[in-house]
């Protein structure tokens, strides 16, 4: 009867048909229940032993992300049954125990909030529709070979992509009809979050990414990295909170470590033992709460380096000698670092480095200069391209701005309120002035914009009370409301250079001594 009954269902029929073969399917099952010891419960779950195999055939806990565990009263799971969380509406993520051998059909079908499943590594066989009508199922992810299939295991779940590591075997670009992506992490679901259990890849330098499938990534579990010979720099996200015993133990090539949580981490014992070649390791943040015994056992070359902003920090950690940068910065995921300002004092002549260890400084964060009344002089590499939102906004003793070629963009209140900046130099590369990037800049008196200029933004050179004349080249096609109003001398916007037509300009020159023409 079974038989017959899935040879039915594996045909092509409507999904009326579908359910009415469905409805008789239960129907068989439950005659042959009656038949058959009752089910047991144990942590939510119900289950039977079929021979010597534990086959889970229900769920009663609350839903929400759960974990199936791997022993149930001393048993181990090895199968999930036909049906066993058949809409179960309040799932909305599964985790498989490796112990899982075989999926029954139909298990998870029609779960219609379940968006990820992480199967077992010893999953070998999925019978039909395990996981169909899913409809915001959008991950699978399978950390083992490809299991053997039978029908359409997400008929009606379109939004999934299936997830494997790049070690397995016997996977093909898609898997039951749907597309089939490597992953380079192995993770477990922990509380809010996941911890990394294996990194698989081989790759050479490293960001860790802070979600994984969707999960906020909070562990670098117990020998995740450990002797992943490839890797020379590894950057961890400010959402890791702890980093796990041997977690990186044994890479001999790695050379840099940037550790961007702004939080205390936790360090595990041996974390970073026998890292022959780590020469740096670089905290954004507060001293380790918490530093397991031997973090760098075995890595004789290594350098601590903090921030001014970091707490906590003394001149040594774990046996290795600690320098404090004299500035502050971040790094992205990309592997680029926005410098965040001088750590006790922005005054004289200061010069932005070109690159933090490894990485290029591209980017001027924003407040990074905050109301330096004492800065006269700034010097930016060719390597900037942003400028971040009320980066030097204040510096009243800033007299002149050099603009490299690099830069594209100068973000909303850049330099607002620096009242004793004569002259700007501007890069040929700028695309966008922001709102109120130069507002309240009295000192200035002229200039001609860039003509990579596209777009200057609501109240620019605001209250540049100094400003007599300007230049707008023909790329612009959008001047802001107010950008400049309050412009009191100006009387020369008649010099456009060379003339151009404006598609937006609203109520740009309120308040000046003249209007376009």
């Amino acid at each position: 009867m079974e038989r017959a009954l899935g040879i039915m269902m594996s045909g092509n029929m409507s999904r009326a048909a579908r359910r009415q073969t469905q409805s008789l399917r239960r129907w068989c099952l439950l005659a042959l229940l009656l038949v058959t010891p009752a089910a047991l419960l144990a942590d939510d779950f119900l289950y039977e032993i079929r021979g010597s195999v534990l086959y889970i055939t229900g769920y009663t806990g609350p839903g929400g992300a759960v974990t199936i565990p791997s022993t149930l009263d001393g048993h181990p799971v090895e199968a999930i049954g036909e049906w066993a969380f058949e809409s179960c509406s309040s799932l909305t993520s599964v985790t498989l125990p490796d112990s899982v051998a075989t999926i029954g059909g139909y298990a998870f079908e029609s779960c219609n909030r379940l968006e990820k499943v992480m199967v077992g590594s010893g999953v070998t066989f999925i019978d039909d529709c395990a996981f169909a009508y899913c409809p915001n199922l959008t991950s699978a992810i399978f950390p083992g070979n490809a299991p053997a299939f039978e029908g359409d295991l997400f008929s009606g779940s379109s939004a999934v992509t299936v997830y494997r590591l790049m070690e397995a075997t016997g996977w093909a670009d898609y898997f039951s009809g749907r597309p089939v992506e490597i992953s380079d992490y192995t993770y477990t679901l922990e509380y809010n979050g996941c911890a990394i259990t294996r990194y698989t890849g081989n790759g050479v330098n490293v960001a860790i990414p802070f979600k994984i499938k969707g999960y906020r990534v909070h562990w670098i579990g117990e020998g995740a990295f450990q002797n992943c010979s490839n890797l020379t720099s590894v950057i961890v996200p400010g959402c890791v909170a702890s980093i796990l015993p041997h977690a990186f133990q044994g890479c001999v090539s790695l050379k840099n470590v940037t550790l961007c949580a702004p939080r205390a981490l936790e360090l595990g014992t041996e974390a970073f033992a026998g890292c022959t070649g780590l020469t740096e390791v670089a905290f954004l943040g507060n001293a380790p709460q918490q530093v397991g015994d031997g973090v760098f056992d075995g890595s004789p070359r290594v350098t601590v380096y903090c921030q001014p902003r970091g707490i906590g920090w003394e001149t040594t950690l774990a046996g290795c000698p600690v320098v404090r940068l004299p500035f502050n910065y971040s790094v992205s995921l990309r592997g680029e670092a926005t410098f965040c300002g001088f750590g006790l004092s922005s005054s004289g002549d200061q010069t932005v480095p070109k690159s933090v260890g490894r990485y290029p400084v591209t980017r001027i964060g924003g407040l990074a200069f905050l109301n330096a009344a004492g800065l006269t002089r700034i010097t930016l590499p060719e390597t900037i391209t942003g400028v971040g939102i009320g980066a030097f906004l204040g510096c009243s003793g800033l007299e002149e701005i050099v603009l490299p070629e690099s830069v594209t963009a100068i973000e909303g209140y850049a330099f607002a309120e620096c009242t004793g900046v004569r002259r700007v130099a501007w890069g040929q590369g700028i695309r966008s002035v922001g709102v109120g990037a130069f507002s309240g800049c009295k000192g200035l008196t002229h200039f001609a914009l860039p003509s990579s200029v596209t777009k200057v933004g609501s109240w620019a050179f605001s209250e540049c009370v100094g400003l007599t004349g300007i230049g707008i080249p023909a790329a612009v096609t959008d001047i802001g409301d107010f950008a400049f109003s309050g412009c009191v001398r100006l009387s020369a916007i008649s010099r456009l250079i060379p003339p151009v037509r404006i598609t937006a300009v609203g109520t740009a020159f309120c308040s000046t001594g003249t209007g376009p023409r």
